[in-house]
């Protein structure tokens, strides 16, 4: 996966630099609450990460609500059967369970889309 931060499940990223500044900013990724944190360093931009998250969950706790959990990594997809059927033969050529394989080439295109997106 691209570079990111890692606290208790949940993942943030760095998507925003103001140079003029010095300041990186990012947010936390797969929940629908908005979790904001920054730094001038990489350092202090995960150590705000961790407090955000951190906090997030003792608010979560204190005010009687169920904090959002990031997502679980489980989905179902629907797919045609015939490109049900080429995908199983394409993993199984590779030596790979259908599952991995899918996800291997989900994580690539995910990858390159994220960094296309991330540097626009």
């Amino acid at each position: 996966m691209m570079n990111a931060f890692h606290h208790k499940g949940y993942v943030g990223i760095i998507d925003t630099f103001d140079d003029e500044l010095g300041i990186m900013s990012g947010t936390v990724l797969g929940i629908r609450d908005v979790l904001y944190f920054e730094g001038e360093t990489v350092r202090d931009a995960k150590a705000s990460f961790v407090h955000v998250v951190d906090g997030y969950l003792e608010i979560a706790k204190e005010k009687g609500f169920v904090a959002e959990k990031p997502k679980s990594g489980r989905f179902n997809l629907r797919v045609k059967p015939t490109l049900h059927r080429q995908m199983e033969s394409l993993a199984a050529a590779s030596g790979k369970s259908l599952n991995d394989w899918i996800e291997e080439h989900l994580e690539a295109d995910v990858e390159e889309e994220m960094g296309e997106l991330i540097s626009a």
